[in-house]
């Protein structure tokens, strides 16, 4: 499962860069329990094609939350790499769920934008791989074009 993302360069000079492996990495015995009883259920349920197992986004909004409260995404800020892919998925990240207390035996929950983790600007960057691989290289070239 976590084999298939592969790790980004990372520069201690820039934002912290948080990639599922890098980020659900702390938990991989965890992990790797989940991702067994997974492969289990699929050659139970095999039909057609296989598929890699995913982990359950509660799995992975759990871990994007512990990192984003730690202190180099707290005091530098961050940058999320595929993740949250879906608005349900970006809810329960940046919202926190409060009990609410009441006579009522249903237990009720207030939601609130987590401020500490919240980000304070956004930028969404899209386009093919090979376009982007392009792009820095002519970058890189006029780089050092203008350097000599």
């Amino acid at each position: 499962m976590l084999d298939e993302y592969e790790p980004k360069a990372a520069d201690s000079s820039t934002d912290p860069y948080l990639d599922q492996r890098e980020t659900v990495g702390k938990w991989k015995d965890e992990i790797e329990v989940l991702n067994q009883s997974l492969n289990d259920k699929k050659k139970k349920d095999k039909k057609g094609a296989a598929e890699k197992p995913k982990l359950p986004d509660d799995i992975l909004i759990i871990a994007y939350k512990w990192k984003l409260k730690q202190n180099a995404c707290l005091n530098k800020g961050f940058i999320l790499d595929n993740f949250p892919k879906t608005y349900e998925q970006c809810k329960e990240l940046f919202m926190d769920k409060t009990k609410v207390e009441s006579d009522e035996e249903e237990d009720k929950y207030t939601q609130e934008i987590n401020q500490t983790i919240m980000p304070n600007l956004l930028c969404i960057l899209t386009g093919a791989d090979a376009d982007l691989n392009l792009r820095i290289k002519k970058l890189q070239a006029e780089k050092y074009a203008d350097a000599t």
